[in-house]
């Protein structure tokens, strides 16, 4: 049995839509299930599917933030 494992450094968030996160090589991952969002062509234009929602590929910079710190209580 082999086991394989994949890091990602994640560096924007989408602010709709905090639990979508985008990594340093530009994958969209949904970090509740931990699963990358596939691209796919809709009418002839290029995105993603996110929660119903038709994101393209164009417009995903003015839809995501840069994520924050988050103070830890220890």
């Amino acid at each position: 049995m082999y086991l394989v494992s994949n890091s990602y450094t994640l560096k924007w968030e989408f602010v709709k839509y905090p639990c979508y996160k985008v990594t340093a090589c530009k994958r969209i991952i949904n970090v509740k299930s931990n699963r990358i969002i596939k691209r796919c062509v809709n009418g002839g234009s290029v995105g993603y599917w996110i929660k119903g929602d038709w994101v393209n590929e164009k417009n995903v910079n003015k839809k995501v933030r840069v994520i924050q710190n988050q103070t830890t209580p220890f």
